[in-house]
C-alpha cells in the first residue's frame, strides 16, 4: 500500500514539474503585444450569463474636470540653431528654464514613494468642473506616460524650490509616452517661467547644444549637457517615435523630463536610453515639436489631451482613441500558442475581473499562464491572430474568449464574455490609490 501511495505521489509530482516547466518555457520566447495596456472606463456587468453594456457613470471620487489654456503657447521667436557660438553659458541657461522643471514621485506618503520621474511646465490654463463656472487657475505639466504606469492619480509634483503640489490627471496616450497632469498655480510662478517653444519649421541640426534637467536615480534636478547626436525614428513598445538623440547623459528618473536646447528653447521629452556594457551616451527624447507631417509630436498630444478632456470618459486622449480597443494585457507566444503573462491596473479584461459578480476571472500569470485558445469562431495560434482579431473589433462590442487553464490533469477550457472598451488613459475599473 506504501508503494502505491509513493508511486502515485510520484506521477502527480511529475505532473506540476511538467506543468511549471512549460509555463517558465513561454517566458524564454516572449514577444510583447499589448505591453501598454490601454485603461478605460466602461465595465462589464455579467447578468444571467450575459454581458450589459449600459453606459458606465465613473464613481464620485472620479472628476470630472474640464481644463482650458488660457495664455497661449510659448513659441520662440529666435529662428537660429543653437550652437555653441549663440548659445547661453549653461548656468545662465539652468536659471532661466529651471522654475519650470519638476520632480514627480507617485503614492509619495512620509517622503517615501513607489516611483519617480520628471516633468515639465509648458503652459497655464483654468480647470472646473463639469457643470459649473468655478474656475481655478493651473499650470499643465507635460511628462511620459509610463512614469505615472504604476499609479497615474497618484503623482505630486516639486519644484527645485521647494513648493510641493498633488497633481490631476488631465490625460495621456500610451502610445505616444506622453501625459499631462495639472496643479493649482503657486504664488510665486509667472508666467514668464514657462519655457519657449522651439518652432516647427527651426530644423534640428547635429552637433547643436542641449541640456537635460530631472531627478535621475533620486539625485534631484541634476543638470547634465551634451549635443544632438541625430534625429531618428525608433520605436519603444511597439510605436514608432520621432526623437532627438543626444548624448547628454540620461538615467532612470529623467524621464519625462525636459530636453532644452541651447537657447534655453524646450525640445525634448525625455524618453529612454540605450544600455549595455558596450554601449555609452546614447539616450532619446520626444521632440516637443517636428516638422513631419506624418507624426505626432509632443505639444501636439498634449494639447489634443486637454482639449479632449472632460467628456464622457472623464480623461482627456488623443483624437481618435476611442476608436481603438485593447484587452489590457501582456501575452507571450510559442509554439504551443499564445499566453497571458500578465494583466494591467486596466483594460477590457480588467473590467471583466472587477466586476463582483463575475463567477470566473482571467488571472493571467495567478495561474501559470491562460492560454487564449480562440475568439469566437477564430483559432488563436500567434500573436498575429490575436492582433489581427482586435483590429476588426469595435468599441464597446463584446467577444468571447475561450481560454485553456493549466491544471494538474491537463487543462481546463473556460469561456469568458469581455466587453471591449475605449482606450483612455487613467480611467480604471476600480478606486486606486490617489483618487
Amino acid at each position: 500500500m506504501l508503494k502505491k501511495s509513493k508511486k502515485i505521489f510520484v506521477i502527480l509530482l511529475i505532473i506540476v514539474i511538467t506543468v511549471f516547466s512549460m509555463t517558465g518555457c513561454v517566458s524564454l520566447f516572449l514577444t510583447d503585444s499589448e505591453k501598454n495596456t490601454q485603461p478605460n472606463n466602461s465595465p462589464n456587468n455579467q447578468a444571467n450569463g450575459g454581458i450589459e453594456t449600459d453606459s458606465f457613470t465613473p464613481p464620485e471620487e472620479v472628476l470630472n474636470y474640464e481644463y482650458e489654456i488660457t495664455t497661449p503657447i510659448k513659441y520662440s521667436s529666435d529662428g537660429r540653431i543653437a550652437t555653441e557660438d549663440v548659445s547661453l553659458s549653461t548656468v545662465t541657461l539652468v536659471d532661466k528654464v529651471m522654475k519650470s522643471v519638476v520632480k514627480i514621485t507617485i503614492n509619495e506618503k512620509d517622503g517615501k514613494y513607489d516611483s519617480q520621474g520628471s516633468g515639465v511646465v509648458f503652459a497655464e490654463g483654468t480647470k472646473k468642473l463639469k457643470g459649473t463656472e468655478t474656475l481655478e487657475n493651473i499650470l499643465f505639466i507635460m511628462t511620459c506616460a509610463h512614469v505615472l504606469e504604476s499609479n497615474p492619480h497618484g503623482a505630486t509634483v516639486l519644484f527645485e524650490n521647494g513648493t510641493k503640489k498633488e497633481a490631476i490627471l488631465v490625460g495621456g496616450s500610451e502610445s505616444h509616452d506622453i501625459a499631462v497632469l495639472a496643479i493649482p498655480k503657486p504664488e510665486d510662478f509667472e508666467s514668464g517661467d514657462i519655457p519657449e517653444l522651439r518652432k516647427k519649421d527651426v530644423k534640428y541640426k547635429r552637433g547643436e547644444v542641449v541640456v537635460a534637467i530631472g531627478t535621475p536615480i533620486g539625485l534631484d534636478f541634476s543638470v547634465t549637457k551634451g549635443i544632438i547626436s541625430s534625429e531618428r525614428t525608433i520605436t519603444l513598445d511597439a510605436t514608432k517615435k520621432e526623437v532627438i538623440q543626444t548624448d547628454a547623459s540620461v538615467n532612470p528618473g529623467n524621464s519625462g523630463g525636459p530636453l532644452f536646447d541651447g537657447l534655453g528653447r524646450l525640445v525634448g521629452i525625455v524618453v529612454a536610453k540605450n544600455v549595455g556594457s558596450n554601449i555609452d551616451s546614447i539616450g532619446y527624447a520626444i521632440k516637443v515639436t517636428d516638422n513631419h507631417e506624418a507624426s505626432l509630436d509632443a505639444i501636439t498630444v498634449a494639447t489634443q489631451i486637454i482639449k479632449n478632456a472632460g467628456g464622457d470618459y472623464v480623461y482627456g486622449s488623443i483624437d481618435g482613441t476611442l476608436t481603438d480597443v485593447k484587452l489590457g494585457v501582456t501575452v507571450g507566444g510559442n509554439s504551443t500558442g499564445v499566453y497571458i503573462q500578465s494583466i494591467g491596473s486596466y483594460g477590457s479584461i480588467a473590467w471583466f475581473n472587477a466586476q463582483p459578480n463575475s463567477q470566473t476571472i482571467v488571472a493571467g500569470s495567478n495561474t501559470a499562464g491562460d492560454r487564449i485558445v480562440s475568439i469566437g469562431s477564430t483559432d488563436i495560434n500567434s500573436i498575429k491572430d490575436l492582433d489581427t482579431v482586435l483590429k476588426q473589433k469595435t468599441m464597446d462590442s463584446t467577444i468571447s474568449i475561450r481560454i485553456a487553464r493549466p491544471s494538474l490533469f491537463g487543462s481546463t477550457e473556460i469561456i469568458v464574455n469581455v466587453r471591449l472598451v475605449p482606450n483612455v488613459f487613467g480611467n480604471t475599473p476600480h478606486p486606486v490609490t490617489g483618487y
